[in-house]
């Protein structure tokens, strides 16, 4: 059982973090900080890893808006790279 949970180093996300770290005890659990560094997201509840950041730039705010989907990035596209890095981490896990 594992969980993913992206969070955008607001207050909110990281209290619906804690919240989800909480009731899924058993569960192995992966956080994915999106447009914002790693560094701004601060201490994990105990157990959570982090499992990487989804850069912010301009294509992906424009494809945000369109509401396009990531995987119309182009290839050597920064968010596009990081995600493809992450699914590789887990696959190794």
């Amino acid at each position: 059982n594992t969980i993913i949970t992206v969070v955008d180093g607001s207050r909110q996300s990281i209290q619906t973090l804690n919240l989800i770290s909480r009731m899924m005890k058993s569960c192995r659990i992966y956080v994915v900080a999106n447009r914002v560094p790693v560094e701004k997201i601060g201490a994990l509840p105990e157990g959570a890893q982090m499992l990487g950041s989804v850069p912010d730039n301009q294509t992906l705010r424009q494809f945000n808006q369109e509401g396009r989907s990531l995987w119309e990035l182009p290839p050597d596209n920064a968010a596009l790279i990081e995600v493809v890095n992450m699914m590789h981490k887990l696959r190794l896990k």
